[in-house]
């Protein structure tokens, strides 16, 4: 979406770049236990696999997935605004 509203792929590969230093890069991590790793973590208190993702991690629970269904759908309706 990112790509289709800014006209080019590299508006998209410098936010995905970002995520990964700051999630992947240990900049922040969000899990079910401590990363010693990581810059700053905050640990979730549940073991429920779509509260915390399991072993993929936050990336793939269902709070991220509304999170991307929002930003999704955010981007669609911008982009078809403009277009009217």
């Amino acid at each position: 979406m990112i790509a289709i509203e800014s006209g080019s792929v590299w508006n998209s590969g410098i936010v995905h770049a970002i995520w990964n230093v700051v999630i992947i890069g240990g900049g922040l991590a969000i899990g079910e236990k401590m990363d010693k790793y990581s810059i700053m973590t905050y640990v979730l208190n549940s073991k429920d696999f779509a509260i915390t993702g399991g072993e993929f991690g936050i990336e793939s629970s269902v709070i991220s997935l509304f999170g991307y269904i929002i930003v999704a759908g955010i981007a669609f309706f911008m982009i078809r605004s403009r277009k009217n």
